[in-house]
Parts: C-alpha cells; structure tokens; sequence
C-alpha cells in the first residue's frame, strides 16, 4: 500500500478489530506508507494522533519517523526525532544511530557526526552508504582531502557496498586536491565496479584541463 488516504482508512478500519495494546503496530504500519511517499507532515499528525489516543510509540516509531524525515531531506527533523527518543523511553539500535551520523552530518552538526562514526567503527555498526557518502563530503567541503579518502578506505575494509554518489564524492574531492594519480585510481576502481563515469565535466571545472591525467 503506498497510497496515503487508503492507509488511514485501513488504519481506522483495523483500530475497530484489534485490542488497543497493538495500535501502535498499526500506526507504524501506516507510518512507513508515509515514509515510503516521503510525506514527513502526515507522518507527523499520524504521531500526534498516537499521543493523542494513548498510544506509546517505541523504537520503530521513532525510526520510522527518523528515516522518513531523511528521505524527504530534512536533516534537522530527523535530528529532532532522534532527540526526542529517551523522553518516550526509547534506546536508539545500531541502524538509528548509524542513520544519525548522516542527519548530523547534513544538518550541520559535523562534531557529533564524526564522533557517531568513530563510535560505530568501534562498535561495528552497519553503515549505509549514504552515511558514507556523507562522511567523504563533510571531508572534501572542509579540504580534508586525506579523510575523504580514508573514510573511502575504511568502508572497503569492512565490504562496505559503494555507489555511484560515493564514486562521484571522491572525484569530486580529488579535483578540488588537484590530485589526478588519486582520481585515476578510483576511476579505475569505479569502471571495475561497473559504474559509468558521469563526473568528466566537473573535474574539467574544477582543474582547468585534464592534460596531465591519463585515464584509458
């Protein structure tokens, strides 16, 4: 179901048959329809009704909340929603708080990022690789060149999955460096990968020309 008028109907629907201690599987249910439409203001008053029923969320709730108000770019709500968990007695899981080292990230709040990422690799949380994607940008934006490239490191290390964002960070960052021998190495890495290159023109800008770059 991913329309959202018929998953308040199913929700209003369901409310009449099932005994109230499981509302909250349905109201999470009918949270994630929301996320899936990346509809953060619904999913919102859905979360008000709940309080207003009674009804406790727990940890799915908030994740939901949290996702959903990363996948409809609102880094900053979903920090709030991660903020707002202990006051619901609620502990965040490995997901959520690897989730939160992006919505920090991208909310501006680079310090708590960074130290939510050096918890997880000491913890080994999974890490998704818009996280990653996040951690190499903060670097290259902030001319720490070397870090983006590490983070990239660390990420195969682990057999972290990469994409064609993450590839596009690096080069990126590697043009602003002005480091041609490090673009051509993680070309070649991306080509291997399978991913075709779309970032020619943005390395063209960034260093001018691309004479002392030998990539076939």
């Amino acid at each position: 179901m991913v329309n959202p008028k018929n998953a308040l109907l199913a929700l209003k629907f369901f409310q009449s048959k099932l005994k109230p201690k499981r509302e909250v599987i349905l109201y999470n249910v009918t949270l994630k329809v929301f996320r899936k439409c990346k509809d953060l203001d619904r999913a919102e008053k859905l979360f008000d009704e709940m309080l207003e029923r009674g009804v406790k969320p727990d940890n799915v709730t908030f994740s939901t909340m949290i996702s959903c108000a990363r996948m409809s770019s609102f880094p900053d709500k979903a920090v709030e929603w991660f903020e707002k968990m202990p006051t619901f007695g609620c502990d965040p899981d490995d997901v959520t708080y690897s989730a939160m080292i992006d919505a920090y990230g991208r909310a501006g709040n680079v310090d708590m990022a960074f130290s939510l990422y050096d918890r997880a690799r000491t913890e080994k949380w999974r890490i998704d690789p818009v996280t990653f994607s996040t951690l190499i940008k903060i670097h290259g934006q902030s001319g720490n060149f070397d870090g983006c490239l590490n983070v990239y490191e660390e990420m195969k290390a682990i057999g972290a999955r990469t994409n064609l964002v993450i590839y596009n960070t690096l080069l990126d960052a590697m043009g602003r460096a002005k480091r041609p021998w490090q673009a051509k190495k993680i070309y070649k890495e991306m080509t291997e990968n399978g991913f075709s290159p779309n970032w020619m023109p943005r390395l063209r800008l960034c260093w001018g020309s691309l004479r002392n770059l030998t990539l076939l």
